[in-house]
């Protein structure tokens, strides 16, 4: 009877942790944020500046999340106010899609109004971020 009470305790904290993500609850974490909900992320931002689209990327270790953000975070007064910086992003988490296709590998994509270049955390979810703020009390949007 011990065993199936432990396994009725976790199957009802699993049922509550997928109903959380499915319904957009913000989650912290790299390994807690799921599609189409707002999440929570901290770590290193790094930003590739490049044509037609740039790479954001914020990493943890050696976990990584694409970030869309607008063209303008490439352009040199932002990139080197934020590059290189730990910061905590907050913004919808979406999948990335498959860029290899039947003719090659896609150079970038789209989400939304924000492009995003292929070659680097290219698999997993993507944040399309609203919020950025840096450990120094830096914050963009601007408010």
């Amino acid at each position: 009877m011990h065993n199936y009470s432990r396994k009725l305790l976790t199957f009802l904290l699993a049922a509550l942790l997928l109903t959380g993500c499915a319904n957009g609850i913000k989650r912290g974490g790299f390994d807690t944020c799921a599609a189409s909900s707002t999440c929570t992320l901290k770590g290193k931002l790094e930003l590739f500046p490049g044509e037609p689209a740039g790479a954001a990327v914020l990493s943890s270790g050696d976990l990584c999340a694409k970030l869309a953000l607008p063209d303008g975070f490439y352009t040199k007064p932002l990139r080197e106010r934020w590059h290189k910086k730990t910061v905590e992003v907050e913004g919808r988490a979406f999948l990335q899609p498959n860029t290899e296709t039947d003719i090659g590998v896609l150079s970038w994509y789209a989400e939304k109004d924000r492009k995003l270049a292929t070659g680097m955390c290219d698999h997993g979810l993507g944040i399309y971020v609203d919020t950025l703020r840096s450990a120094s009390g830096e914050a963009w949007p601007v408010q």
